[in-house]
């Protein structure tokens, strides 16, 4: 049964949420990237105050977990569950640090199948954002099993996607360095939709847990 039901569980939910928020800033920030005459710079700026704020959540998420025996559900769990969420807005980081580092050219149709993928992706961070502010309410288990079960069905949309990608580019772009840096682009996204779908996993494994 979930549900903040003392101080020391609004804490960690509050820390859930938050770093959910930023997860959701942070793909937006990437979809700007690929957007009509991208600021990079400008976007690789708020993206690394989007990173900072997250580190911040998930420290002060382990701190408190440092400093109590009352959790809402399993510390290790609570653990994994912040700490993943961290993993996802570093893969993010570091899509957004390529596109804005590697001058990359629009030739084939690459930047159209990059904005596919980081659609998707922002949908699983909606998701997770969802998933994870039911977390805090009780009687929600069911909803956040089927939000946790689209989101898995986001991520195997998105590894169709990244696999006709891959297959565009390698087909059409002649410039072998334009390949190798869109191929790491590409890589970067769709291991953060792969994360996310770790991520519903985890939270069903908490749920089911505590059904």
């Amino acid at each position: 049964m979930f549900g903040a039901a003392s101080r020391h569980d609004q804490v960690f939910y509050r820390g859930f949420e938050a770093h959910a928020q930023e997860l959701r800033r942070a793909a937006g920030l990437l979809a700007e990237a690929f957007g009509e005459a991208p600021d990079l710079p400008d976007i690789r700026g708020r993206m690394r105050e989007v990173r900072s704020s997250g580190e911040r959540h998930a420290r002060g998420v382990i701190c408190e977990l440092r400093k109590t025996w009352i959790t809402p559900f399993d510390p290790q769990d609570i653990r994994e569950l912040i700490l993943g969420l961290d993993s996802v807005l570093e893969l993010i980081l570091a899509a957004v640090e390529r596109v804005e580092a590697f001058e990359l050219h629009n030739i084939n149709g690459e930047s159209e199948g990059a904005l596919r993928l980081t659609v998707l992706l922002s949908r699983c961070c909606d998701s997770l954002d969802e998933a994870i502010k039911l977390m805090a309410q009780k009687k929600t288990e069911t909803k956040i099993l089927e939000i946790c079960a689209q989101l898995r069905g986001l991520e195997h949309e998105a590894d169709e996607i990244y696999r006709q990608a891959i297959v565009t580019l390698f087909g059409h772009t002649q410039d072998v360095r334009d390949v190798m840096k869109w191929h790491e682009v590409f890589d970067k996204i769709e291991a953060a939709t792969n994360r996310c779908g770790q991520m519903a996993q985890e939270v069903e494994t908490i749920v089911e847990g505590h059904a």
